[in-house]
This record gives structure tokens, sequence and C-alpha cells, in this order.
């Protein structure tokens, strides 16, 4: 959260069909939803995505702050 800054973190896990796991960790900024209303129009609508590049971005961000911690 030190490096998105939002509001709440949602962890959510998903297995359906074949055993297999996916986990999604949104951020939920100002400007968007709560809840279930977040997760559909995430997941189906996808109108939060972000770019590739901002998305790598947030993940060099989070790679140096867990290095930095743990070491």
């Amino acid at each position: 959260s030190d490096i998105l800054d939002p509001e709440k973190t949602y962890a959510c896990s998903f297995g359906e069909g074949i055993k297999h796991i996916h986990f999604m960790i949104i951020p939920r900024m100002p400007d968007m939803p709560f809840g279930a209303e977040l997760l559909k129009q995430v997941i189906e609508e996808r109108k939060w995505e972000c770019s590739r590049e901002k998305a790598a971005d947030v993940a060099i961000k989070v790679h140096d702050y867990l290095e930095s911690v743990f070491g």
C-alpha cells in the first residue's frame, strides 16, 4: 500500500473447474466502487486495467520495496 496508496486492498483467490488457483491483489483507489461492484468492473468489464508499462513499473517498485524490507 506504500506504493500506490490505495484506500483499501482486496486479496481474492479463485479456483474453478480444473484444479488450480489464481490470486488477485486489487488496490481500490478513491475513485473506484466498493466490494462486489469493483470485482464486476475489474473482471467482467476490465474497466480498471492499466498498461503493461504501468504494471511493469509497479512490479519493479514492489520488488524494490520487498528487497529493502526482507533483504
